[in-house]
Formats: C-alpha cells, structure tokens, sequence
C-alpha cells in the first residue's frame, strides 16, 4: 500500500503514486512487463504492525467462504457431527489439534517465504503453486484421501506421515492433518483484507511475517472452532446418522473435483505432456491405495512393500516437467491482451482509463472475478463505453519482476486490479481483491470523492 497500512481503513481502494524523479527507461522487447507504482510499504509503526494482524485474522476467517477451503471445511462439519455427544472436552481436543494442523503449516510456510526473500528472491501469497511438483504432490494427496473416504482403505496405528494423518478415522491426528490441508488448498484463494496484510508483512522484519501468517491461520480455524465451543451451534446442525456414510462418499468426489483442477493448472504450466505424466502417476497413486487396502484384509506386509514401490517408482519416472512450450497462461478473453508499457503509454495518450489484471491460472478468486464481474454484460459495456484498454499480467508461472510489481503495490499475490486514469496516469487506482460489479462501475465513472 502506497501509505502506510494503518492511514486507511479496511476496504477502502488505494491509490498507488509513482515517486518523483527521472522518466523510467524504455522496457526491452520481450521483457517481463512493469507497472508504474508506489514505493514499498513503509513500517507504519506499532498501530499499522497491529492492524495488519487484524487484517490477516480477518482474511483467514472470510477464505473459509472461498471454493478453495469448501472441501475441507466439509469435511470438518462432517467429523464435528461424529464428535456430538463425545463431550465438550473431546470436541475442544479436535478443534485445538485443528488450530495448530493450521499453524504449523502456516508457520512453515512463512519460514519458507522468509528463506526465499533472505536468498534474494520475491515471493508473494501462493506461490508454491508456481511449481509443478507441488501441484503434483497436492494432487496425489487428495486422491488418497478421496480413495480412504470411498472406503478402499483405512489407516492404522502408522498415521505418522502427512496423509495417514488427514487420513485416520478418529483421533486428533485427523484434526491436526485437516488443518495441515485446508491451509495447503487455501492459498490458490485470496479474500479481502489478505492481500494487504500479507503484502504488508512482507515489507516488514521476520517476526511481523510470522505474526501475520499465525494471525491468518488463527482466523482460518475460527468458524469451525467457534462452532466446537458454543453449545448453540451444534444443535443447528442434523443428528448423526447413517446417512453421514454416503456423505463422507460424495466429499470424496468433492476431492476428486479438486484434484482434477489441480491437473488443469499443472497443464498450464507444464502443457500436455506434464497432464499425461501426473495422470499416469495418479492412475498409480490409485492402484498402490488399492493394494495396500487388500493388505489390510490380512494378505501381509508384501502388497504394502509392493504398493509403495509402485508409487516411488511411478514418482521417478513420471515426475519430471518442463516448462509448457507455448507462451505462459491462459487464453485472453475477448478484447484483453498482453501487458506492455507501450500500450499503457498510448492508450493514456489517447485519453483512455487503462485496466490492468494481474492474474494467475491457480488463483480462483481470480478466476470467479474474472467469470462473473470483468465478464458480466455491465461491466463490458462500461468498459465499451469508456473506451477502457484491457491488459493482463499473467502470474501463473514464477517470474520476479511480476512479483517486484506486486510488492510496489502492497500485495503479496494475485489478484491485484489496477485502473489508470489519462488524468491521474501516476496514481493507479488500486480495486479490492474480491470484485463486485457494482465496485468496478464506481471505478469506470470516475475517481473516488474526496
């Protein structure tokens, strides 16, 4: 944010000034794009280091309300409602074991962010996505653990690895391994108040990175343990029953759906070839799960030694991506295209607003801004009618300078919306994260009063 975090208030559009001095140089053909913004964000002191806790805890709590989370946080309702009746104290147990799954993923997390930027890099809110063997590994994960839902097989007392752990009937280490899971499938989503928090922290010393990210992952578990502790919530939810065993079957296929998103984003960054290679390791992944079912059915210790090989040995085959060979992203919807500082310079010129959207292939709030606002007939025809050039900034894969652009504008990630005015082409505006139509006209009609 161009002013430091505590002189606005939440929600409020920002506007990024460029500092004075000599005229920036002419970019290179074919180089990565740059935007003209702000400097980074300053300290702000004690009162803005405070309410970018406030912020992140907010935005923790509003991603449990984005796609991203649903699966999971399903499947923590459906475990609560096995918990009713257990006692107060139990129910406390799963939601404390829950709470620190969070955590400790988010802890991790912001070590790793932290080890990136300390070796010169620039990283911002889901970036780990960027990478193809992690979308792989995620990929994997939840067709295991759709497979134990659709009841191939069960874990035992060996739960001391991620999935086994998410995996396990009953225990706190299901609880502790959902947390570890709602955070792994929360950072595709960004929700208001989490890009300026974020971005902030990521300006500041190490101790506010990690006050942050433990602040978001308090506000992620909030609404389930809220739900655990108040009497109240659990007699709105429907008795326990037989039914609960097809639902655990459906959100098997809930997980399913999101494993194959995953194989979508990973063809965008690594192209056909890369779909191929993670389907056939998931087509292995499935038949390990299988045969290490049939080893529980007392057939020994050679078909789980058998499964395991199959899947390490399909991992060193199969797990090797490159780069898709065309250029980056998805295709341009109609009248968008590709960021350059030439055409931001002419359209100013010629007296138009320019509308920049930087986006990304894994980012669904981006995707659901982009399907159901940018692409809305009265958002198209405002942007018709004001003769708005369209241009998008394409973050699917790593690329520093993309991510140097969105720390000068206070953000950590996509999505980042930003509207140049031919009156104020130094001072961008700066839209929220989650867009609505109705934000984006008040944009297009003119600046903000005051």
């Amino acid at each position: 944010v161009a002013a430091p975090l505590g002189a606005f208030a939440p929600g409020d559009a920002v506007a990024a000034v460029k500092p004075s001095g000599p005229a920036s140089p002419p970019s290179t053909p074919g180089a990565p794009p740059e935007v003209p913004s702000s400097p980074p964000p300053s300290a702000g002191g004690a009162p803005g280091v405070a309410l970018a806790f406030v912020l992140a805890f907010l935005g923790g709590a509003l991603l449990n309300l984005m796609p991203c989370v649903f699966p999971v946080l399903a499947l923590k309702v459906f475990s609560f409602l096995k918990l009713v009746g257990g006692g107060r104290r139990r129910a406390a147990g799963h939601a404390a074991a829950y709470t620190l799954g969070i955590e400790a993923s988010l802890l991790v997390l912001a070590l790793a962010v932290l080890a990136v930027r300390a070796a010169g890099a620039q990283v911002g809110w889901g970036f780990q996505f960027q990478e193809p063997l992690f979308v792989a590994a995620v990929s994997a994960v939840l067709v295991v653990f759709a497979l134990n839902l659709f009841g191939v097989f069960t874990v035992g007392g060996d739960a001391a690895q991620l999935t086994a752990g998410v995996e396990r009937t009953d225990g706190w280490m299901r609880s502790a391994g959902e947390g570890v899971l709602a955070v792994v499938l929360a950072t595709p989503c960004s929700a208001p108040f989490l890009g300026s928090a974020v971005g902030f922290a990521l300006a500041q010393p190490a101790w506010v990175v990690l006050g942050v990210f433990l602040a978001l992952g308090l506000g992620l578990a909030a609404p389930f343990v809220v739900l655990v502790l108040v009497p109240q919530g659990a007699r709105r939810l429907p008795k326990p029953g037989a039914w609960m065993e097809r639902g655990k079957q459906l959100l098997g296929f809930a997980l399913l759906g999101t494993a194959a998103w995953l194989v979508w984003v990973l063809g965008r960054l690594s192209g056909v070839d890369g779909v191929g290679r993670l389907l056939a390791f998931l087509v292995v992944v499935g038949l390990g799960t299988w045969l290490w079912g049939l080893a529980q059915q007392g057939r020994g210790w050679a078909l789980r030694a058998v499964a395991l090989a199959l899947v390490v040995g399909s991992a060193a085959v199969t797990l090797r991506f490159a780069p898709a060979p065309e250029a980056r992203g998805a295709a341009l919807a109609e009248g968008w295209q590709p960021y350059s500082e030439a055409v931001l310079a002419e359209g100013l010129a010629a007296g138009r607003p320019v509308f920049v959207d930087f986006t990304a292939d894994w980012c669904l709030t981006c995707k659901y801004n982009e399907r159901t606002v940018l692409a809305a007939p009265a958002v198209r025809e405002a942007f018709a009618r004001s003769r708005a050039v369209l241009l998008v900034v394409d973050y699917t894969r790593r690329d520093a300078r993309i991510g140097e652009m969105l720390a000068r504008h206070g953000r950590a990630g996509v999505p980042l919306y930003l509207l140049y005015r031919p009156e104020q082409e130094d001072a961008p505006e700066v839209l929220p994260e989650l867009l609505t139509e109705e934000r984006v006209l008040e944009a297009l009609r003119g600046p903000p009063a005051g």
